[in-house]
C-alpha cells in the first residue's frame, strides 16, 4: 500500500498526561503525550465510545479525542514531534493532528505554556492582573531576551521572500 499522509496511519493511538517539573524556574508543566499504542488495542481507538474525554476549561463541555487514555505503548524507538500551541492556546488544542501523527508511528509531546493558556489569562483577568508575557524566568516579567547574535546575523543576511499585495506583515524569525 502507498503512503498517504492524509489518511490515518496503521497504529492505534494512546495518550497520557504527565507533569514535568522545571526546577530552574520552579514551575510545573502539564504535558500531553500521544504515541503508537500496542497492537492489542488495534481498532479500539476507532470506536468513538472508547475515545479519551477531557474538559479544555473548567466550565467548558467535555470533548473527545481519537486516542485511548493510558493504553499500552507499542515497543520500539519513535521519532519525536514537539507541538507548541500559540498565544492563549493549550496543549490539547490540536488533538486531531497529534493523534494523527501518532497513528503514523510518531511520539508527540505538547505542553501548556504556563501563564499563557486561555485558562491562565482568564484567571489573571478575573483577579485583575495583567497576564505574564515573559516566561523565561520565575520573577516578574522583564520583557523578552534578545535573540543570540548568530540569529540576528542570520536574519540580517537572509533574503526575504517578496511580499504580495494584501499580505500582512512578515513574521520575524
Amino acid at each position: 500500500s502507498e503512503y498517504d499522509p492524509f489518511e490515518r496511519g496503521p497504529y492505534p493511538v494512546g495518550v497520557r498526561t504527565a507533569e514535568w517539573h522545571d526546577a530552574e524556574r520552579d514551575r510545573t508543566l502539564p504535558v500531553e503525550i500521544w504515541y503508537p499504542a500496542s497492537d492489542a488495542h488495534r481498532g479500539e481507538d476507532l470506536e468513538e465510545s472508547n475515545w479519551d474525554r477531557y474538559k479544555p476549561l473548567p466550565l467548558a463541555p467535555e470533548v473527545t479525542q481519537p486516542a485511548l487514555r493510558d493504553a499500552a505503548r507499542e515497543p520500539g524507538t519513535r521519532a519525536l514531534i514537539v507541538f507548541s500551541h500559540g498565544f492563549g492556546g493549550e496543549r490539547r488544542q490540536t488533538t486531531h493532528l497529534c493523534s494523527h501523527w501518532a497513528s503514523h508511528g510518531y511520539a508527540v509531546v505538547a505542553m501548556d505554556h504556563v501563564g499563557n493558556t486561555t485558562a491562565d489569562m482568564m484567571a489573571a483577568a478575573t483577579a485583575g492582573e495583567a497576564p505574564r508575557t515573559d516566561h523565561s524566568h520565575a520573577g516578574p516579567a522583564r520583557g523578552p531576551a534578545p535573540p543570540p547574535a548568530r540569529t540576528q546575523e542570520a536574519h540580517a543576511t537572509r533574503p526575504h521572500p517578496p511580499r504580495t499585495a494584501g499580505a500582512g506583515p512578515r513574521a520575524r524569525t
